[in-house]
């Protein structure tokens, strides 16, 4: 796939991609052989991914933690490793439980028990299974996620 993005790196719509492989080895070649910005596609490799050339991530688990994944990006763009890595280590259930079903079932779910949306999904998706719903919860708890929204600061 690297090489595919280097023949089409003068196309000026392209200017990043979502690398959701798995693998640094390939997020390697793309930083190398391309111009384009690479997006770590899974939370749980945000922090290698970016010690490899990533500049963030396209979250599930920043819906629900952005300051956290903000933080966590922050940390491991500065060079800040024990920090990104404490961040992650604290997220990682998070980042387990929001993939237990199919996206964006999961998610959507601890949003709801945030008071932040609905827990509504179109056919063919499901709602969560409530073995599910309790590990959900318990990862957020584990990662210090509120369950109540937090209110928005006034302006001055």
């Amino acid at each position: 796939m690297p090489e595919t993005f280097a023949e089409v790196q003068n196309v000026p719509n392209i200017v990043a991609i979502k690398e959701a492989s798995g693998s640094l080895d390939q997020a390697s070649a793309l930083r190398a052989r391309t111009r384009f910005t690479v997006l770590s596609g899974d939370d749980s490799l945000t922090v290698p991914m970016i010690a490899v050339g990533a500049t963030g991530v396209i979250s599930v688990a920043g819906n629900v933690a952005p300051r956290e994944m903000r933080a966590l990006c922050d940390h491991a763009r500065a060079g800040r490793g024990s920090e990104a890595e404490a961040l992650h280590r604290r997220l990682q259930p998070l980042f387990k439980a929001l993939f237990l079903e199919s996206n964006p079932g999961p998610v959507k779910f601890l949003l709801s028990a945030m008071k932040l949306m609905a827990n509504e999904l179109r056919l063919p998706l499901v709602p969560v299974e409530p073995a599910t719903e309790k590990a959900i919860l318990a990862a957020a708890a584990h990662s210090g996620i509120a369950l109540e929204p937090v209110a928005a600061s006034p302006r001055a």
